[in-house]
């Protein structure tokens, strides 16, 4: 087991970034994220916004907001806002079962496919083919940092 553990200092404060959790070993580049750094943000990212009930959706956005990019914060929290928002409303709980998965490392993206089951009380509502995207921008400190993710028209691929 490896921790990795950077403080970089950013408009005049220290910022302390501890990352997410490994689960297997991955190829790291000092110039580009490899497609198993970008996989492994990604599928840390989607599960975060995706699976989800009402009583965990703050929690789950709050792991993800660590990780975005701070030009990107705006844009995350309104995706985040209005999740939140259709989950607390409707008492929805969702489960995302990923088939397969897309990683471009040239424009840093990975798209995952799979089906969004969900449910409101016990009562199931019908299963949804659909794709969930991440973009990520590789800044100059060399870290890997969210600029987006969101659900995507399910033809999308990593573009």
């Amino acid at each position: 087991t490896m921790l990795v553990y950077k403080e970089v200092f950013i408009d005049d404060q220290w910022i302390s970034l501890v990352p997410y959790q490994l689960d297997e070993p991955m190829r790291l580049s000092k110039n580009n994220p490899s497609n198993d750094q970008l996989y492994s943000l990604a599928w840390f990212v989607a599960s975060n916004m995706v699976n989800v009930t009402p009583s965990s959706v703050d929690f789950n956005q709050k792991m993800v907001l660590r990780y975005v990019s701070p030009e990107d914060n705006g844009n995350m929290e309104k995706i985040m806002a209005e999740n939140k928002e259709l989950i607390t409303k409707n008492s929805l709980s969702q489960l995302f079962e990923v088939r397969d998965y897309l990683v471009n490392p040239q424009n840093l993206t990975v798209v995952f496919h799979g089906t969004l089951r969900s449910w409101v009380s016990n009562q199931e509502l019908p299963k949804k083919e659909t794709a969930y995207k991440v973009v990520f921008r590789f800044d100059d400190a060399k870290q890997l940092r969210i600029r987006m993710a969101k659900e995507v028209p399910l033809k999308e691929k990593t573009s």
